[in-house]
């Protein structure tokens, strides 16, 4: 599913879904430091890590 914006949009998801109907104050990921396209993708939503 390379290429079709999947990723990104269930990343949203989950961050509305933490903000928004949790009302969660902060959402923090586990990313092996190895993984790096992990690691580009949750950079890419305009996270920090």
């Amino acid at each position: 599913m390379r290429g079709t914006g999947f990723n990104h949009q269930m990343k949203f998801l989950k961050f509305a879904n933490a903000f928004e109907i949790l009302s969660s104050f902060k959402v923090e990921f586990s990313i092996d430091k190895r993984k790096i396209v992990a690691r580009k993708a949750v950079e890419k939503s305009g996270t920090t890590l």
